[in-house]
């Protein structure tokens, strides 16, 4: 049990590092694609791209890491993406953003889906929860501590310094990735290659609902981190008060992640998942109808700790439920369902803006129904 404690601390600060990196090279990519362009047309076009890279690679990738192992896929991934940051650095040339974007999807993906199954695989049964909510916590501080050194390297050294920044601390990472053991063995190839584990009715619909559940989510993050800045200037609000409004949704992953996991874990992981995807789909919904800051804060943050109460505990409900053997390959699939919810959010979400002020709706619909999915699944002998 220590080892694979350790095992999850090492990695979890590993992606930490990863998590500021990639967080401080987002707060300012849009603009350093902007700063190539006249059109900000081509600034989308080059996101689509990635999009489509990444929903085509996600399976694949996921299958891949079942086969040639977490630690040897995370190694190259490190490598390879801290040489991609480092070209945005150096790069002048218009031309090679779209091969740069596709090569930083390409190298970067797969840190999150092996990421995933690197999680499941060291997580004990009865502390899967847990687990999942420390590797979560760890990414969201870093995602967190990753936008605030952004804007200070930004202020003071450039447009571009984030990326030499990332470029360091993904680097920085290698040696704790280096200190990981491998959790993929020969016994588990031979398992996947026979395909012996079936899946019986009842968890091919929680996994239906775990996927649309995650669907909903990645939805409503698009909504939020895109159209959310809009949303709050149209109403009057300040820079300072946008910030303080992401914050304030960041705040329940950091807090109190590790403690409903521990919880979920003795309680039932579906339940809980269930719960969440009710109090976000409530919380959401004041969103679209008030112009009050406070309330708008207040119930950010609702919907946050609803996120918060779910996210995790799908991850690990998902290797409750699936072969060992195959966790790269789920963890691929249900990447496919946060990347669709992406695009469908951000896509649904900018039809809404351009026609009304209630740009959350769409959010709110999609996670009531997937809410209410909760009971075509509840009461299946096999939820934990």
């Amino acid at each position: 049990m220590m080892v694979q404690q350790k095992q999850l601390i090492a990695f979890s600060v590993a992606m930490l590092f990863f998590c500021i990196s990639s967080a401080a090279v987002a707060t300012v990519h849009p603009r350093y694609l902007r700063s190539f362009f006249a059109d900000e047309c081509f600034v989308g076009l080059i996101a689509s791209v990635a999009y489509m890279v990444e929903i085509i690679l996600c399976f694949p990738v996921g299958r891949l890491s079942d086969t040639i192992g977490r630690k040897r896929m995370l190694i190259i991934s490190f490598v390879s993406t801290s040489l991609i940051f480092f070209a945005f650095y150096v790069n002048e040339m218009a031309i090679a953003l779209i091969p740069l974007q596709t090569g930083l999807v390409l190298f970067a993906l797969p840190l999150w889906i092996t990421g995933e199954a690197f999680v499941k695989d060291i997580s004990p049964v009865d502390r899967r929860g847990e687990f999942r909510s420390i590797f979560g916590t760890f990414a969201n501080a870093g995602f967190f501590a990753g936008v605030i050194i952004a804007g200070t390297l930004e202020m003071y050294f450039g447009l571009r310094s984030p990326y030499l920044f990332a470029t360091l601390l993904t680097l920085a990472s290698l040696p704790i990735v280096f200190c990981l053991e491998e959790t993929v063995n020969e016994e588990d190839r031979e398992r996947r290659d026979r395909k012996t584990e079936e899946k019986n009715a009842s968890d091919q619909k929680e996994l239906g609902f775990l996927f649309f559940c995650t669907f909903s989510l990645y939805f409503w993050y698009a909504a939020k981190w895109v159209f959310g800045p809009l949303f709050l200037e149209n109403l009057g609000y300040r820079h300072f008060h946008i910030a303080l409004w992401f914050a304030a949704s960041l705040i329940p992953f950091i807090i109190i992640q590790i403690p409903l996991g521990k919880v979920s874990d003795r309680v039932g992981k579906t339940s809980f998942v269930g719960i969440g995807m009710f109090i976000s789909a409530v919380s959401t919904i004041p969103l679209s109808f008030s112009e009050s800051y406070e309330i708008l804060i207040l119930f950010v943050l609702l919907a946050s700790i609803g996120n918060t109460i779910s996210e995790p505990l799908m991850e690990a409900r998902v290797a409750d439920i699936v072969p060992r053997s195959r966790y790269g390959s789920f963890s691929g699939i249900f990447e496919i369902a946060k990347i669709g919810g992406l695009i469908a959010g951000s896509a649904l979400s900018a039809v809404f803006i351009s026609i009304s002020d209630k740009v959350f709706i769409p959010s709110s619909t999609i996670l009531l129904l997937s809410a209410l999915s909760f009971f075509f699944v509840h009461g299946s002998p096999h939820r934990h």
